[in-house]
Order: structure tokens, then C-alpha cells, then sequence
């Protein structure tokens, strides 16, 4: 079932005993050298009367998220916004916008922009034709020019790859036990031109690698330059587990660097994978 493997195993119980299901699963995990896990309306134990018990491959992986962000001017409103959402084949999916400039304004667009992807994604759209039929509703919809930034970061939980995806987006980080890659993109944003280029790259994460998306308010808050490798060391010096500590961590010490008030909405999301 959606290219993942299901066991179904008739059994009972011997000599007037009960066996919890989970024990069961246990064996047929171990049997077939892959993780599975019970079908979520399986019953707890198997008495003294056949039953089935359906199981499925479970994931390999399962993510945690955290984020930190602050607005121009130590603004309360942000016109950065972001979700985290639950995919088809055991996928999770993680999408920052920046909307043009900052305020109210940029607020309403960022927002338009994840709400019209969260309903595209949910229909079965896949990431990147949904991303384009934004980028036309907006272009084609409006006389003056609203733009917005896309950087999706799309997570399989059995493999433990990830895609990232951009769309005028800023540089994503990913930091492994004994080093940091940065990932950037030339594209431009959504709503800007009718055909737009989408960057996307595939990455296999390790247990306990981070993935860390800012917005370019973080960036351009460094020195012209010296980004890059700025946001790597801060990233690169943090021993943080914790996703949310993670993301103000990164947050804090870009501002500490600054010395000054937002010049920029800034967004940190720090998302930590894990073996199960």
C-alpha cells in the first residue's frame, strides 16, 4: 500500500493466555528486518479466538520542529509566516514565506501564499505544480506587483531524505554531527512573472541532523558577504538538541551580532530528525 509493506497475521492465544498485539508486530519486525507498527483501530491483546491483525510499515524516522522570530522593529506582526503539515506516504512537509516588505501588508500575502498551498497540497497536488499555480493566481489576478518568498522543505519519514524547494527563497542550512551545509537559490519569488524557475535538491539526513530555514531578514542582519559562513558558525557552535531552543538560539546570536532593532521581519524554523 502506497509502495510500503503490510502483513497481515491470523493468530490466538495458547493455553488460556493473552498475547499483547504490539509483541506480536515485534516478531514480524524482526522476521522481516523492517519496522512495523499495528493498524491504529487493532485491538491491544490477542485472546483465545483467531483474529487478524493488520501491520504496517511504520516510519524509520519521526521529526520535531521549533521556531523563533521577531519583526521589524520588534514589531508584534511579522510579515513572515510558516506551517507545518502532515503528507501523504509518510511525509512531512514544513513551508516558509516572507511576503513582500514588512507589516500588515506583507503579513496578508505570506499568509495567502501557505493557506492556498496547504489546500493545494491536501487536494494532491504535487509541491512544485501547486507552487506554480499560486505563482500564476497571483500574477494574473492583480495589476500591481505583491510578492512572496516559498522555501519548502518536504521530509520522508521512511528514508530519511528530504527535498528542499525554493522559490526566491534564502539559503537553507542543514548541520550533521560534524559539519553544516548551506543550500541556496537564484530563483525568483512567486507572483513576480508568469513562468517562474523552481530549485529543489534532495538531501538523506542522519538521526539527530538539523535542517534551519531563515528568511532573509536573518541574513541580510550579517554582514554583505560574510552570511553564509556567519550563520554556519552560529549554527556549527550550537550543541542544542531541542528544536525550539534551536531556532532562538540561532535567532538570539544573529540579533546579539547586530546590536540593533530588526532592520527586517526575521524567521529561524530548526527542524531536528530522528530515528524511532
Amino acid at each position: 500500500r502506497e509502495g510500503k509493506y503490510e502483513v497481515h497475521v491470523t493468530a490466538r492465544a495458547m493455553q488460556k493466555q493473552k498475547v499483547p498485539v504490539k509483541e506480536l508486530v515485534k516478531g514480524v519486525s524482526e522476521a522481516a528486518g523492517r519496522r512495523f507498527i499495528p493498524q491504529s483501530d487493532s485491538a491491544q491483546m490477542i485472546g483465545q479466538r483467531y483474529m487478524t491483525v493488520v501491520c504496517r510499515e511504520g516510519p524509520a524516522y519521526y521529526t520535531m520542529s521549533g521556531a523563533a522570530r521577531i519583526g521589524k522593529g520588534c514589531s508584534q506582526i511579522s510579515g513572515d509566516n510558516f506551517t507545518m503539515m502532515e503528507m501523504p506516504g509518510g511525509r512531512k512537509g514544513v513551508v516558509l514565506s516572507d511576503g513582500m516588505g514588512s507589516g500588515e501588508e506583507a503579513c496578508r500575502e505570506s499568509t495567502l501564499v501557505i493557506e492556498l498551498l496547504e489546500e493545494l497540497l491536501d487536494a494532491g497536488f504535487p509541491e512544485k505544480t501547486a507552487i506554480q499555480m499560486i505563482n500564476t493566481t497571483l500574477v494574473m489576478g492583480r495589476e500591481e506587483i505583491h510578492y512572496s518568498t516559498v522555501d519548502m522543505t518536504v521530509f520522508d519519514l521512511y528514508s530519511g531524505e528530504c527535498e528542499i524547494i525554493k522559490a526566491g527563497a534564502s539559503s537553507t542550512f542543514i548541520k550533521r554531527k560534524d559539519c553544516v551545509e548551506h543550500l541556496s537559490s537564484t530563483s525568483l519569488p512567486i507572483g513576480v512573472m508568469n513562468a517562474i524557475e523552481i530549485d529543489s535538491v534532495k538531501r538523506k539526513l542522519g538521526d539527530g541532523d538539523f535542517v534551519i530555514m531563515v528568511t532573509d531578514g536573518v541574513l541580510d542582519a550579517l554582514p554583505v558577504g560574510e552570511q553564509d559562513i556567519l550563520l554556519e558558525t552560529i549554527i556549527q557552535g550550537s550543541v542544542i538538541t531541542n528544536p525550539r531552543e534551536m531556532a532562538q538560539h540561532v535567532l538570539e546570536q544573529v540579533l546579539n551580532w547586530t546590536g540593533k532593532e530588526p532592520a527586517d521581519d526575521m524567521t529561524v524554523l530548526a527542524v531536528g530528525i530522528w530515528e524511532c
